[in-house]
């Protein structure tokens, strides 16, 4: 063999070493600009659930001071009467806003429970039967705390949208 052909061997081998080198930068440059997209992807879609998570529980909880407002104010009509049954009931709600406000108070807990997490759902839920159990206590002129309930949800949400 000449050192011609010792050249040639050389040169193909350093371009097919330059080739195959180049090849896998461009693999690992696309493997890693493909995590990169997906990371990317991933934070941006948490960073879209807790923007709506956020904004669901800023509007249920809206929606339930509206709501305490009125089961307060029923109560309190109620309870000047000095006995219930003295109470037209549905004049009460008829004469107040009960209508609109149970229908959204009912669309914001619905929103709620879709899209919070498992503590907020299932925290929620305890809130729920305790706001139904107030409805009916301020039917009847009667007090009922949903305090403790209501700690328990405020955290529960808390801690889903603090990272």
């Amino acid at each position: 063999m000449s050192a011609a052909w010792f050249g040639l061997a050389g040169a193909l081998g350093g371009v097919a070493l330059t080739a195959l080198t180049g090849l896998v930068v461009a693999i690992l440059n696309h493997r890693w600009q493909v995590q990169h997209a997906e990371r990317q992807f991933r934070h941006d879609l948490v960073k879209a659930l807790r923007e709506e998570r956020r904004e669901a529980y800023v509007r249920f909880w809206s929606e339930w001071n509206r709501l305490n407002d009125l089961l307060v104010r029923l109560r309190d009509e109620v309870s000047e009467y000095g006995s219930p049954r003295s109470v037209d009931l549905a004049d009460l709600v008829a004469n107040s806003d009960w209508p609109q406000m149970d229908s959204e108070w009912r669309e914001a807990a619905g929103v709620l429970l879709l899209i919070g997490g498992p503590g907020v759902v299932l925290s929620a839920e305890e809130f729920l039967g305790a706001v139904y159990a107030k409805a009916a206590a301020a039917r009847s002129g009667e007090r009922f705390a949903t305090t403790p309930a209501y700690q328990r949800l405020n955290a529960a949400m808390r801690d889903e949208l603090l990272p």
